[in-house]
């Protein structure tokens, strides 16, 4: 069985399998920071600039010791740009449903990884379609299987997208130990940089595992 043949049967799973866990939590596995960043990406779009109607109580409490203004919409500045203008993307396209576009969110990033380990794995085994398959099915079902959750499956969090980056990151790094290109070593520069737009614990991830990697086969 070819390639071609396994790729739309994980889009009809992922669609299946993520439909299931969509309607089993939907009631409580939305996040508070992924419906911020859905509603700051909202005020984006209607012209209101980078900000947001919530604010945390701490931050009230400064905002009162300063003397400053409580009236909003407030400058947002602690939500990073990538996942804020990703929903504002997905607000123009599906409307303007907080909760579908954290949804959809999850739902993109978490189909990416899916395809992403299915090519890792045939790049690692060529022609092992099945085994590649199997791959990225463990990792589908892992929300059902008790072995992954379905809260960062759906929810918005970042969780989902920092292991897509770090997955690509390594996917970019094996091209590079195979081919020894500068095109691989740029592409992974970018990819940890584009990570730090998601979330800076992501960035300082790959760029960790870079430094390992550099010592166990380029410096040592």
């Amino acid at each position: 069985m070819k390639s071609k043949f396994f790729i739309p049967l994980l889009l009809i799973l992922e669609i299946f399998i993520t439909s299931l866990v969509y309607i089993r939590f939907k009631e409580v596995a939305y996040n508070g920071d992924a419906l911020y960043e859905a509603q700051v990406a909202r005020n984006v779009l209607e012209g209101k600039g980078y900000s947001t109607q919530e604010m945390p109580l701490y931050a009230i409490d400064l905002y009162q010791q300063k003397n400053l203004s409580l009236k909003n919409p407030w400058i947002n500045t602690h939500k990073f740009v990538l996942p804020v203008y990703l929903k504002l993307f997905f607000i123009k396209i599906f409307g303007n449903s907080l909760t579908s576009v954290t949804f959809l969110y999850s739902y993109f990033f978490h189909f990416l990884t899916v395809l992403l380990i299915y090519f890792f794995a045939l790049r690692i085994w060529p022609k092992k379609y099945v085994f590649a398959f199997l791959s990225a099915f463990i990792f589908l079902i892992n929300p059902i299987l008790g072995f992954g959750t379905p809260y960062i499956m759906i929810s918005g969090l970042n969780l989902g997208v920092d292991a897509f980056f770090f997955l690509l990151f390594l996917y970019i790094m094996y091209l590079w130990w195979e081919q020894r290109k500068n095109w691989a070593l740029f592409a992974g520069g970018l990819i940890s940089g584009i990570s730090f737009l998601d979330r800076y614990n992501s960035g300082l991830y790959i760029i960790a595992t870079f430094l390992v990697l550099a010592y166990l086969f380029v410096w040592k």
